[in-house]
């Protein structure tokens, strides 16, 4: 993705809109872009939270564990959702 995409959907985030300008553009520097393939898992259930994620292209699919260990579908993501 080019880096004026990236900047557009980072830009339009709610959760960064009441921010002052510069103060953004300094959050937004900090982002990292990462790159996920098909069935990657991008954080397991019950792991510690280091990061924002920012889902600029593509989709993900959350999923929980059931009580007999089975993947049950909770959510799906797109462009701009926050997890």
């Amino acid at each position: 993705m080019d880096t004026e995409s990236l900047d557009a959907v980072l830009q339009s985030l709610p959760v960064l809109a009441g921010l002052p300008h510069d103060v953004r553009d300094l959050v937004i520097a900090s982002f990292v872009p990462t790159s996920y393939t098909f069935g990657q898992a991008i954080v397991q259930e019950g792991d510690a939270s280091d990061a924002l994620y920012v889902l600029v292209s593509g989709r993900v699919r959350m999923l929980k564990r059931g009580e007999n260990g089975d993947e049950i579908s909770s959510a799906r993501s797109g462009r701009g959702d926050l997890r």
